[in-house]
């Protein structure tokens, strides 16, 4: 039986935002075919109709997580600088984003696997990265100012999910806050 390409855009879109999760939650080597495809309600062999294979899915992730990830930090251009920085550590440096990993940014989930990925996807995560820093660099005048934003924010969220104690979490996230806060606004 054929499908609509409508169903199919569904379908593949379906599949991003549930192997999304399900790899942001339990690690992508550790998440296999079978597992990505049930997340989404589908059989192993539906990857085929929509990917080439596991590695093409992840590539198609890491490239849909990233632009949600820079749209979350880089803000709205408009605001002035210490009102956007505010609100994109306050979306950022969030227990819900320590807590809930499957909905957050895919960088404190998966870095340690996208460290060691193929050449591909880490041009991907340079180009989604670059673009983040650029972004905050023209809006504190400083490149090195943005990459610390980038590492701190996403060091955070990594410390923050080490913990168990949700008093611990909260100040992981609250010094971390307080210190880009002041620091890159000096």
């Amino acid at each position: 039986m054929r499908y609509s390409q409508s169903r199919k855009d569904d379908t593949r879109q379906l599949l991003l935002e549930k192997g999304a999760a399900e790899i942001k939650r339990a690690g992508f080597a550790a998440t296999g075919v079978d597992r990505l495809m049930q997340a989404a309600g589908l059989s192993g062999g539906a990857l085929y109709a929509h990917f080439p294979g596991k590695t093409a899915l992840l590539l198609a992730i890491v490239q849909a997580e990233l632009a949600k990830s820079v749209r979350l930090l880089t803000g709205r251009p408009e605001l002035p600088v210490a009102e956007a920085l505010e609100r994109c550590l306050g979306r950022y440096l969030s227990l819900e984003h320590v807590q809930h990993p499957e909905t957050g940014c895919i960088l404190p989930a998966l870095a340690a696997e996208l460290g060691r990925a193929s050449p591909e996807i880490k041009a991907v995560v340079d180009a989604a990265t670059a673009e983040f820093v650029g972004f905050w660099a023209d809006r504190l005048g400083s490149a090195a100012k943005a990459q610390v934003l980038l590492n701190q924010c996403v060091g955070t969220i990594l410390m923050a999910r080490m913990s168990d104690d949700e008093a611990r979490q909260l100040a992981i996230l609250e010094g971390s806050r307080m210190f880009l806060l002041e620091s890159l606004l000096a």
